[in-house]
């Protein structure tokens, strides 16, 4: 009687836990079989205004521009027009920058110009000696600006001949016609470069010697 008593309470406890067990798996797979399908999303490469549906992939962003991974990592990357436009708007401003900024570096001065090589700037039309220039790295570029107080000789007296009829010996007006004294031709307009007088070369009318 006893062993028959611990026969049925154990099957009535299975009982208990067998059939809610039972009744989570039948709603679990009716939950599966009526849920919907998930597709992936369908994107290709944009540009960030937004996102254009003709590909499938994953989206991604690199450089300010959506991308489209539609391959694996290993094939290429289509990019779009507008995004080749916005990195080259980019390049371009940091070259502006960085140029600017090397631009606004103020010119050395003192003993640092006297270790400078002395290069002689001639008329390129009749060759006279206009004056002797201290220049950082000789003829090795061109002389497109020169400060006045590096001019270490004033071979053809232009400097003196300027000062006299202008009565003034650093300021100079923009219209003075700097002129070779010997053919009359002008090399150079007055200027001011970070604060100090200087002259611009005119293209052609000047031509550099070591002597």
């Amino acid at each position: 009687m006893l062993e028959g008593k611990m026969a049925s309470a154990i099957t009535s406890n299975m009982t208990a836990w067998l059939i809610p067990l039972f009744l989570m798996l039948i709603r679990i797979s009716l939950i599966a079989s009526f849920s919907p399908i998930v597709r992936r999303p369908i994107v290709t490469v944009a540009d960030v205004g937004g996102i254009s549906r003709n590909e499938k992939g994953a989206t991604t962003i690199f450089g300010g521009c959506r991308l489209s991974r539609l391959k694996p990592l290993s094939a290429h990357v289509h990019v779009s027009a507008a995004c080749q436009l916005h990195r080259k708007k980019q390049s371009e401003q940091l070259y502006r920058y960085y140029s600017t900024t090397a631009l606004q570096a103020k010119p050395k001065r003192g003993s640092v110009v006297d270790s400078y090589r002395t290069v002689s700037v001639n008329c390129a039309k009749c060759q006279a000696r206009l004056f002797r220039y201290k220049k950082k790295n000789g003829t090795k570029s061109n002389l497109v600006k020169c400060y006045i107080e590096r001019i270490a000789e004033d071979s053809a007296g232009v400097l003196e001949n300027a000062r006299a009829e202008l009565q003034d010996d650093m300021m100079f007006p923009q219209d003075y016609a700097w002129q070779c004294p010997s053919c009359q031709s002008q090399f150079a307009r007055t200027a001011q470069i970070h604060g100090l007088p200087a002259l611009k070369m005119v293209g052609g009318k000047i031509k550099m010697t070591k002597k």
